[in-house]
């Protein structure tokens, strides 16, 4: 085993917080829960894999030995994290471990070898590739992510739903309460045949990690069961996909005749004062029933009330004066709030006491949040 370079901490703390959220610490392999750190034309490249997702980014560093060497993720990032700032380490192989310098410090690190560590080939068959912004995929799936199921028996609610149709890109998540799109024209994208997966909780949440931390363009890769994102600098984020057939989104979104535009703060103020008069505990938070609030929506305003403990009339203009009354999950409709907040105004579609309740900016038809009403 070999392995000499130098670096400080600011190149790896980074890189390594994100490659080390592919990694499973509790698996029964340990090698899962390492990270593999390898020299590539000049950098440090460190890379996390729990079998099902991998992920790594590239460090700047000075080489002075080639090599490679699986070391444990935690250990690694919990003593670069105690570190102080702008210190400078080196890292190199002594008696089959790794060894950490650290101005007059020196940490010894047990490892793995290269060879041991499990590998991930990634697909390029039946696969679709697209070129579109980071920050703008990242948005995408900020605004869908939390209408993810969890730990729902129906596997393939737990994650984002991507598909490439009618020239654009479109992410759909839903637990089966609720649901939220997201769209994104794709220039072009006309002529290439439709594909779709379903990306995991876990896949889903570290592309949303490393999509805020990038303002150029990303490649997309995803198809077969797979998923893909690849930068420039080297970094990558490859993913198996969920299986099953995800649900007819399109078919679940109801027409919504009736209209009602609200300023987003004055929604989200209302909102929070409810909700602080509501138990949040974590027997509460779990019983779906204890979180309905009435929304009634009036020709000038929309009352909002949880049982008869609170309530809230936030001013609206809508189209429709037969005062309709829906209940709903107060956090649910905060969540949806938050992901249409890239406007002034929000703007709720309702038909009915039964129907679900649509939630988007006031002046766009995406993100589009549907909400399924709930029984009093």
């Amino acid at each position: 085993m070999h392995l000499s370079i130098s670096t400080t901490k600011e190149a790896l703390l980074s890189p390594l917080a994100f490659v080390s959220g592919a990694a499973d610490q509790r698996a029964t392999l340990p090698i899962f829960g390492t990270t593999l750190i390898k020299t590539v034309q000049g950098k440090l490249s460190l890379l996390c894999s729990d079998g099902a997702v991998l992920a790594r980014s590239m460090a700047e560093c000075k080489v002075e030995k080639e090599g490679e060497i699986a070391v444990d993720a935690r250990r690694l990032g919990d003593l670069l994290r105690a570190m102080p700032e702008k210190q400078a380490i080196s890292l190199s192989i002594d008696k089959e471990q790794l060894l950490v310098k650290a101005g007059r410090s020196r940490f010894k690190l047990p490892v793995h070898a290269a060879n041991e560590y499990p590998t991930m080939a990634a697909s390029n068959e039946g696969m679709v590739t697209i070129q579109i912004g980071s920050k703008r995929l990242g948005e995408m799936v900020d605004e869908v992510s939390h209408a993810m199921g969890v730990s729902d028996v129906r596997s393939y609610l737990n994650g984002t739903y991507l598909t490439l149709k009618d020239g654009a890109l479109w992410a759909v998540a839903t637990d089966g309460h609720r649901m939220a799109i997201s769209r994104e024209v794709i220039s072009g994208s006309e002529k290439i045949t439709a594909n779709e997966v379903i990306i995991p909780r876990k896949s889903a949440q570290l592309a949303r990690k490393l999509l805020a931390t990038s303002n150029e363009n990303v490649t997309l890769v995803f198809g077969n069961k797979e998923f893909r994102l690849q930068f420039k600098d080297g970094t990558v984020l490859l993913s198996k996909c969920l299986e099953g057939k995800f649900p007819d989104w399109q078919r679940v979104v109801p027409q919504s005749p009736n209209t009602s535009k609200v300023v987003t703060d004055k929604l989200r103020t209302a909102l929070t004062m409810i909700r602080a008069t509501i138990d949040n505990s974590g027997a509460s938070k779990k019983n779906a029933t204890r979180r309905a609030c009435s929304f009634v929506f009036g020709k000038t305003g929309i009352a909002i009330s949880h049982a008869d403990v609170a309530s809230s009339e936030v001013e609206a203009d809508s189209d429709d004066a037969s005062n309709e009354r829906v209940s709903l999950n107060v956090d649910y409709i905060a969540d949806a709030a938050d992901a249409v907040s890239t406007g002034d105004a929000v703007r709720f579609g309702f038909e009915d006491g039964s129907k679900p309740v649509t939630v988007r900016p006031a002046e766009a038809d995406y993100p589009l949040l549907v909400v399924m009403p709930m029984k009093d």
